[in-house]
């Protein structure tokens, strides 16, 4: 059997006081964190870029992406067709640059997922760049 998802509302965090999101994520199975710009520092995809020489054509194209100007998956789409990344690139990318974590990201998933069992992490650009 499948366990319960919550997906909460953007402005879960302006109506409920901070005892009840914690009161949520204790009793969840599995929380969920975005991963580009949020638990790393780096925009993955404009990382993988610049390696790939496409670097500021990708950047403008995530900050349309982000503003909400452009779907998701359009910006997606189109920051792709501008550098076509291969496996080897991405692999040689990783280990000539791997993922750098926030600090203060991983203070706070330590301290606020310890007793959920199984933190997930989520990236929109690329699984294969999560370790």
């Amino acid at each position: 059997m499948a366990p319960d998802v919550i997906t909460l509302p953007k402005t879960f965090c302006n109506r409920c006081s901070a005892w009840q999101v914690l009161d949520v994520w204790r009793t969840a199975d599995a929380v969920c964190f975005d991963v580009d710009s949020t638990v790393c520092v780096d925009e993955g995809i404009d990382e993988l870029a610049e390696f790939c020489g496409a670097g500021k054509a990708v950047a403008e194209w995530t900050a349309r992406a982000m503003s909400g100007s452009v779907p998701f998956e359009q910006a997606l789409a189109a920051r792709l067709s501008l550098f076509n990344p291969s496996l080897s690139q991405v692999k040689e990318f990783l280990e000539k640059r791997p993922p750098r974590a926030s600090c203060e990201s991983c203070d706070y998933v330590a301290s606020v997922v310890t007793p959920v069992p199984i933190p997930c992490f989520w990236c929109a650009s690329f699984l294969k760049i999560i370790p």
